[in-house]
């Protein structure tokens, strides 16, 4: 992050700066604000009466990010047998972990709390006895709410309120969607990311309160209308760009209904094979703004929508006073926290934790939690410390269970032993993640930049960034390695060698993508019981009837590539999640964007982009 940025914000908000300090981990040097303390002293914990201080950060925002996102696998999924019923399954765990993992209903059902593995803690670190319950507890094949089973939504992940869904991710409040991750309160969403309060969409990225639109990118209340990249309350109108409240437009340009119909008929009979190219050149010449926020105040970084003092946030939806967060709806008071809110308040330095929960602290994977300290994988609990996969408890450290009287007692002589080895408030060890580092959020947004085999033989994978992972094993799915952050930092991952095994059975025809016919509908309902290779990557990908059913109705053509390829490439669309101070290319002024100064069209602020839009 630019320090100039940090000056700027600290003005714009009013905000001192009271401390600048070095990352301990990268070197990189970053701000503390006067409200960052504030906020510290407002949400530190209380135990037993006493109130314990949530110290400064040590660390730098992308490196709290980072640890953070270690935790965190949506989309990667696989064949699995749940170790209680025997009952076959799919697992966001990899079997090769060779983890304990039982079907979110058996999790689930009965009496069943996991304080049976609960340890007694004696001496030494802390950690030792998180990562041994890491290895021993059962974990849920899948994070979703127990009505996904009745609703028709098993192969969801980290969703809830979901009914008749398939592979969607991060997403609550749900119906009849596919293909799709970050969504909320829509239906009938497919190959979607980052859409609200939509319906009929498809191959939508950052929008919210759309209607029957499809490949539209950061807008807004459109309806009926095709290739639409920030408009907003636009109805009818095709390859159009920072529009407002137009109807029939085609590539900005006022035309007749008649006109349209022609020209959308054309689109349509040409497969949207014009659509690459013409985006390209579409983008090359539009004016953005700076920053996208909607409808919210005091706030800063990008993707804020409904929201109220919201700093240093990126993909933020109905939330107040949070600072250094992301990918949060529906939260508030919230420190250095990566999703996902829901209802919830006063988190802090924590991952995937919310949904009615409330002074959460270092943790990850809660759901309705209170008042919870280091837990991973808790649900239903509150007043706990350090434990793991433990469901409707309190008063539990190391899965143990203790009266509120002795818990108050130990917690902090847990707390002052944490203190002497450098690990209060910090987040849960990296080596307690049960993912491998290539099946995680992480490696999405800092993919490695170099492979080392465990040969020496270097791999290069991506020459923008600067992260090496360094493998020491040669064989089996799942192997050890070794993540090279700056300077000399070094973090123990696990690395997936390859993807499980295809195993397509030998009564399933196969047909390759590039052989289909493009239109759904000149093709038949056979096309169902096949697996279809993508065209990329050669990786099988099925439709399904609901699929099908909505590319007929909507003259789409069929998708010649794998989902996950699908999604690599809509959210490549997105700028990268940085925040830049450059100046306006009207006024030359100085001024917080998501695009740097260098970038070929042109870039306004607030103010003048209004002027330029609305006139």
């Amino acid at each position: 992050m630019q320090q100039e940025v940090y000056e700027y914000i600290s003005k714009k908000m009013n905000d001192p700066i009271i401390e600048r300090r070095t990352c301990v981990i990268s070197g990189n040097k970053f701000a503390i604000f006067e409200s960052d303390k504030l906020m510290l002293e407002k949400i530190s914990p209380k135990i037993a009466g006493k109130k314990y201080h949530l110290p400064l950060p040590q660390l730098a925002p992308e490196i709290r990010h980072r640890l953070h996102t270690i935790y965190t696998n949506k989309r990667h999924l696989y064949h699995e047998t749940c170790a209680l019923s025997w009952e076959k399954t799919i697992s966001r765990i990899h079997p090769s972990l060779w983890l304990k993992v039982y079907t979110n209903v058996a999790w689930s059902e009965g009496d069943r709390d996991y304080t049976d593995y609960g340890l007694e803690y004696t001496w030494g670190n802390p950690q030792d006895y998180i990562l041994k319950l890491a290895r021993s507890t059962p974990y849920q094949d899948m994070i979703w709410s127990f009505s996904n089973v009745k609703n028709n939504a098993r192969y969801t992940n980290h969703t809830a309120d979901i009914f008749d869904s398939y592979l969607v991710f991060d997403a609550h409040t749900i119906e009849k969607s596919a293909y799709s991750s970050k969504i909320n309160r829509s239906k009938f969403l497919f190959d979607c990311t980052g859409v609200s309060r939509s319906e009929y969409c498809y191959e939508c990225l950052d929008c919210q309160k759309m209607y029957s639109c499809l490949f539209c990118q950061d807008s807004s209340w459109c309806s009926n209308s095709v290739y639409l990249l920030n408009c907003h309350g636009c109805t009818n109108c095709i390859w159009c760009v920072n529009l407002i409240q137009q109807e029939y437009c085609i590539f900005n340009k006022q035309v007749t209904k008649e006109e349209f119909e022609k020209y959308r008929k054309k689109l349509i009979s040409q497969e949207y094979k014009m659509a690459d190219e013409t985006r390209e050149k579409l983008c090359e010449k539009a004016t953005r703004r700076a920053v996208n926020i909607q409808s919210s105040e005091e706030s800063c970084w990008n993707h804020i929508v409904w929201s109220t003092w919201v700093v240093w946030c990126h993909l933020m939806v109905d939330c107040q006073d949070c600072r250094r967060c992301s990918s949060l709806n529906d939260a508030q008071d919230c420190r250095w926290t990566t999703a996902y809110g829901h209802n919830s308040f006063l988190l802090y330095n924590s991952s995937q934790v919310g949904r009615f929960s409330n002074n959460l602290f270092c943790s990850n994977m809660v759901g309705k939690g209170e008042n919870l300290l280091y837990c991973l994988d808790t649900k239903k609990s509150k007043n706990c410390f350090w434990c793991v996969n433990l469901k409707q408890k309190e008063y539990c450290i190391f899965n143990k269970q203790y009266t509120k009287e002795t818990y108050e007692q130990l917690v902090p002589q847990l707390i002052e032993e944490m203190e002497k080895l450098h690990q209060r408030w910090r987040f849960l060890p990296s080596s307690a993640s049960i993912f491998p580092y290539n099946d995680t959020a992480a490696n999405e947004i800092y993919p490695a930049q170099k492979i080392v085999t465990s040969t020496g033989e270097i791999i290069e994978q991506n020459k923008w960034w600067t992260w090496i992972i360094t493998l020491l094993q040669k064989e089996g799915d799942i192997v050890d390695a070794v993540l090279d952050l700056w300077w000399d930092e070094k973090m123990k991952i696990k690395r997936r060698l390859k993807n499980s095994e295809i195993n397509i059975p030998d009564w399933i025809e196969t047909v390759a993508a590039k052989s289909l016919m493009w239109s759904a509908e000149s093709i038949d309902n056979s096309i169902l019981q096949k697996a279809i290779l993508c065209e990329s990557t050669s990786r099988p990908f099925r439709l399904i009837k609901q699929e099908l059913d909505f590319y007929r109705k909507h003259k789409l053509p069929l998708p010649k590539k794998h989902p996950d390829v699908r999604y690599e490439e809509r959210s490549a669309k997105r700028p990268w999640r940085e925040v830049y101070l450059r100046t306006c290319d009207s006024t030359w002024e100085q001024m917080l964007s998501m695009y740097p100064q260098n970038v070929p069209f042109r870039v306004l602020c607030e103010e003048e982009y209004k002027k330029e839009i609305f006139g």
